[in-house]
């Protein structure tokens, strides 16, 4: 199959989620969401991998891995901070100004 890579960036009030899916050449073997390598260094391979991880984890997302139909597919969930952070500016303002909290 010809090799081809699709991006889809989808934003809401919550969330930001980003799909990336790539055509592979071979069969990847995923164990605990993330990809097993069969390279001799393993310890210089997966590094953005691990990059990704730990920005899932700063902005309290979730990630999934998965191969389907010949297609390596990397989803990643983030939460919105941008509204998060409007909306916590807002109730600690209220909170401020009223002495309690938004319910």
């Amino acid at each position: 199959p010809d090799a081809e890579i699709n991006l889809k960036i989808t934003i809401d009030e919550e969330y930001i989620d980003i799909i990336l899916k790539n055509t592979l050449a071979h069969e990847v073997k995923i164990i605990d969401n993330t990809i097993a390598t069969t390279k001799v260094n393993k310890s210089k391979h997966g590094l953005g991998l691990i990059s990704i991880k730990e920005i899932v984890d700063q902005y309290d997302g979730d990630l999934e891995i998965k191969e389907e139909e010949g297609q390596f597919i990397l989803d990643v969930m983030l939460m919105n901070r941008k509204i998060w952070e409007a909306e916590t500016t807002t109730s600690a303002f209220y909170m401020e100004i009223y002495g309690s909290s938004l319910k």
